[in-house]
């Protein structure tokens, strides 16, 4: 009987204590620096508001960075102006009145004004830099603005050009300053560019910086996701769940439970942001619940034995991606769970990071695929890969890409897409890969 009770006493602590979920029971105190990346003003909120709290209570410092501004929402800014923005002063003013919300939302909850920090780069054009724009003599323009260059005098680098390095040396600066103990920020996989975009940036940034700020915790949030939550609407006492073909995956999940008086604040905190409720009230109040979601996405990382690592995807579509490499090789295996695989086609997103060179002169290759077809850019440029290929056989795709194409990097930040013949089929987040 004895030997049973242990037996049990042990999975019980290995379910509580071993398993990944449990990443996320937070404890915060005075010796913690909290830093929370926001894409967009609202989303520090709808993700953290809590979070916010609990580090406030402990006497954590916090400091709340923006990657943009949010000035793309002009659908919202009608609903709550009753006039369009269709100039460039217009649509900066989007931004302007944004911020003005963050500022008071964030002083709601006790949040200086002097711990929020605005990057002001374009809304939703973030993702496009980060494939394409590390030329600073060819810096990306804003389709709204059609400017090319951060227009916030608040900002904290204004006038910065719209490339990957000015985005990348904005958060280095913020992390060697402030030097977080704990880092929450967008998830790689969530649908909006900007959030996926947020997160690789910081990969980037936190990889740079290793050898003088260490390797603080970084905890991942989920906002947009098709379908998801379920219910949208304010139901405080319900709880909010991962979406449900995210469960099964490799990604590990945990949740932050709200007292009463976080889930109110919480509420009250996202009232400042009028502009948004608006137009998507229901939709963002869907998000204060009895918890908050935090995710950790698991990193390839090969060792020397070469097994293949198999990330279980869990989606109707793919059921998973293996990832093999040897000296010269990366090989990416995609197992379908519909015999799908002729006539589909692939875009395929590989940044090569080594831990010696400056990232913005490391290849950038964006190819897409279909059947045994592939054409290669790097940045917004045409270019020929010898050895790079592409194999269809019912359920299964095969990509063999030559890290040599990659300059032989110590990382990469991957993405897949594969698309049918109408609509996308399986639009996958980003990806890192240790080598």
């Amino acid at each position: 009987m004895n030997k049973t009770k242990n037996i049990l006493i042990f999975f019980l602590f290995f379910a509580i204590c071993i398993i990944p979920a449990c990443f996320a029971q937070l404890e915060f105190s005075s010796a913690d620096r909290v830093l929370i990346l926001a894409p967009h003003p609202d989303d520090e909120i709808i993700a953290s508001g809590g979070i916010i709290q609990k580090a406030l209570k402990g006497n954590s410092k916090v400091k709340i960075v923006y990657l943009t501004s949010g000035e793309y929402n002009e659908i919202s800014y009608f609903f709550y102006k009753r006039n369009p923005a269709i100039s460039r002063h217009g649509f900066i003013n989007i931004g302007e009145t944004r911020q003005k919300e963050a500022y008071n939302a964030a002083a709601f909850l006790g949040v200086a004004k002097k711990d929020l920090v605005f990057l002001g780069y374009p809304d939703r054009f973030t993702e496009a830099i980060l494939a394409s724009f590390w030329d600073e003599k060819w810096p990306a323009a804003s389709m709204l603005t059609h400017i090319g260059h951060v227009p916030y005098k608040n900002a904290l680098s204004y006038g910065a050009p719209y490339v990957g390095q000015s985005i990348t040396k904005d958060l280095k600066q913020v992390l060697s300053d402030f030097k977080p103990t704990k880092i929450f920020v967008s998830s790689p996989y969530d649908a909006n560019l900007d959030h996926r975009s947020l997160y690789v940036f910081t990969t980037v940034a936190l990889l740079d910086l290793k050898e003088k700020i260490g390797e603080p915790p970084v905890y991942t949030y989920l906002i947009h996701k098709i379908g998801w939550p379920k219910v949208k609407k304010y139901l405080p006492s319900f709880e909010l769940d991962p979406p449900s073909d995210f469960i099964n995956g490799d990604a590990a999940w945990s949740k932050v439970y709200l007292s009463d008086e976080e889930i109110i604040n919480k509420r009250k905190a996202l009232a400042f942001y009028r502009s948004q409720l608006s137009f998507a009230k229901n939709y963002l109040l869907s998000f204060v619940r009895r918890n908050e979601l935090l995710c950790l996405y698991p990193e390839i990382n090969f060792d020397k034995e070469k097994i293949p690592k198999v990330l279980q995807v869990n989606s109707k579509l793919i059921s998973k991606i293996a990832y093999s490499k040897d000296r010269d090789f990366l090989y990416i295996n995609i197992s379908l769970n519909r015999k799908i695989a002729k006539g589909l086609k692939a875009d395929i997103y590989l940044l090569g990071y080594n831990n010696a060179k400056d990232f913005s002169l490391m290849p950038k290759i964006f190819f897409k695929a279909k059947d045994h077809m592939v054409i290669a850019y790097e940045g917004r440029k045409r270019i020929f890969i010898d050895g790079i290929k592409i194999n269809s056989k019912e359920d299964l795709v095969s990509i063999i890409v030559p890290l040599r194409a990659l300059d032989n990097p110590d990382y990469i930040f991957s993405r897949i897409i594969l698309k049918g013949k109408l609509l996308a089929v399986y639009a996958g987040g980003w990806q890192v890969i240790e080598l």
